[in-house]
Formats: structure tokens, C-alpha cells, sequence
């Protein structure tokens, strides 16, 4: 429990950073540590428990040895009411945490970073996508740095929405891999008061955070404003339709801005096909 940080009832309090405030705390547990004066006896527990851990990882790591040990392991994607497209990527998003920064009330620069799973063998690339612009003949974003992957630039056709093509080594179904990605204004101006991501994949997992906010599986949308452009309602959809229609005041929907920032982890899978992301008014 204390080298997980997970709950714990008799202890009552969220377990410290480091594992000496942690053994410290461990002095609550009298029916296991009896009334100790140091926090000796939690070290040696831990380091027991270290050993007795090696030791069993050691032996279980010894009978993976071929790919099909590791089957009854692999992640099993949730099986969604939508089927993907025929033009989805076949992946399965385990975590994505997108970062939308505006200047003004246009948009600047976006950062995307993903964890994904094959859903079949060969998998070797990616598929970026951005919004078309509203007004122009141009595209409304460039590709910046890639991370993970390295990125072939796709020809921009008026109105359409892929950007490049990010590759790397190719994946065998079940295997995960890690890549982010960086979108910058072409300087025309795109001011839509949201930010949306369509789920043109196999689907994202349900959300999670930890004990203190941070995002650790899922979908995860942020958006950075501008300090002199501060919207006066904030809110996250689920369907494209509320993305226009702001959630009355104290509704679950609402968001609010801490710090110039505003963040929203969805606690529901996406399901192929969604839209989903936040939305604001000036």
C-alpha cells in the first residue's frame, strides 16, 4: 500500500512523497508494527519485500520468454457500439493528453502526446490530423517537432484535414508505443471557441487521473488562454452539438480556469467516430 500509494483507511491521510515520511506514517499500523520508537522496523519490512519481489519477478520473467507467453497479458481494448472507419488508424489510444495554446483568441500552437496499441501486426505509422481553416486557400496549421516518430508531410488539399503521416518501427498487435507531436498556426487567423478531437482510431480508454489530478490514462484536453483574453465560460462535450451550447452555471459540465489553464480528463471511453473536447465563450 505505501510503496503504491494506494488508500488506506488506518492511515487516513494521503501517503508523503518519500518513502521515509511514508515509514514514518506506517507508525499508525500498531497490530503490524506494534508501538515502534524508529522507523527500523518499516526499512527492514521494505527491504524484504524489495527481495521477495525481485525474486518472484525473476522467476515469472523466465516462463515469458516467446511472444505467445504474454497473450493472457496483452491490453483487450473495450468493444465499442461504433465500429472505426474505414480510413481509421488501427490503434487503440491508452492515454492522450493534449495542450492547446492560444494567442489572443486565436489559435498558436498545439501539443499531443500519445500511448498507442495495435490492433493488428505491421502497424508502422500515424496519421496527424488538424482543423481545416475557416477562410483561405492555405492550411490553417503546420507540423512542428515530432517526438518518437519521425513525420512525412502529406499535400494539402483544400479543406481536408491530414497533415502528415508520423512512422515508426513497425508493431506487432498488442504492442504499445509512444509518440507526441507539435501543431503551429500558418498564420491564419482560427478563432473557433473550441478545441476538438475526433476519434479517428479503435477508440481512447476511459480516464484516470491520480490521487492528485494528474491525467495517467485516457483522453485529457487543456486548454492555455491567452492573459488578456479570458473567456467568461468554460465547458467540455461529449457530442458535437454542446460544443455551441454552454451547460447552465454549476452544471457537471462547466470548467473552470486555474492559472490561465483549463483541463478536462474524460472519465467515459470514446468510442470510434466521437467528438469530443472543450468549448468556450468570450
Amino acid at each position: 500500500m505505501s510503496a503504491f500509494r494506494l488508500r488506506d483507511p488506518e492511515i487516513g491521510q494521503p501517503w508523503g512523497p518519500s518513502l521515509s515520511q511514508r515509514f514514518k506514517q506506517l507508525r499508525a499500523l500498531n497490530e503490524v508494527f506494534g508501538d515502534p520508537t524508529s522507523t527500523q522496523p518499516m526499512e527492514i519490512a521494505w527491504k524484504k519485500g524489495v527481495r521477495s519481489l525481485a525474486i518472484y519477478l525473476a522467476s515469472r520473467f523466465a516462463e515469458l520468454q516467446a511472444r505467445e507467453h504474454w497473450t493472457p497479458y496483452l491490453p483487450k481494448p473495450r468493444a465499442f457500439r461504433r465500429q472505426p472507419g474505414r480510413r481509421a488508424d488501427p490503434v487503440f489510444v491508452d492515454y492522450m493528453i493534449t495542450t492547446v495554446f492560444l494567442q489572443g483568441r486565436a489559435f498558436e500552437r498545439r501539443i499531443t502526446e500519445r500511448l498507442i496499441t495495435a490492433m493488428a501486426d505491421g502497424v508502422d505509422h500515424y496519421v496527424m490530423r488538424g482543423r481545416p481553416p475557416l477562410q483561405g486557400s492555405g492550411p490553417g496549421v503546420i507540423l512542428g517537432q515530432v517526438w518518437g516518430c519521425h513525420a512525412e508531410a502529406v499535400p494539402f488539399v483544400p479543406h481536408g484535414e491530414v497533415i502528415a503521416r508520423l512512422f515508426f518501427d513497425p508493431l506487432v498487435q498488442g504492442e504499445r508505443h509512444w509518440l507526441a507531436s507539435e501543431l503551429l498556426s500558418s498564420g491564419t487567423p482560427d478563432e473557433r471557441p473550441w478545441v476538438n478531437v475526433p476519434v479517428n482510431n479503435h477508440g481512447i480508454a476511459a480516464g484516470e487521473r491520480t490521487e492528485d489530478g494528474v491525467p495517467i490514462r485516457g483522453l485529457t484536453v487543456r486548454v492555455v488562454f491567452d492573459s488578456s483574453h479570458q473567456p467568461t465560460r468554460v465547458w467540455y462535450y461529449s457530442d458535437p452539438e454542446d460544443r455551441t451550447d454552454p451547460p447552465t452555471t454549476g452544471e457537471e459540465r462547466s470548467l473552470s480556469i486555474k492559472n490561465g489553464l483549463v483541463s478536462h480528463t474524460f472519465a467515459n471511453p470514446c468510442e470510434p467516430r466521437d467528438q469530443v473536447g472543450i468549448a468556450f465563450r468570450w
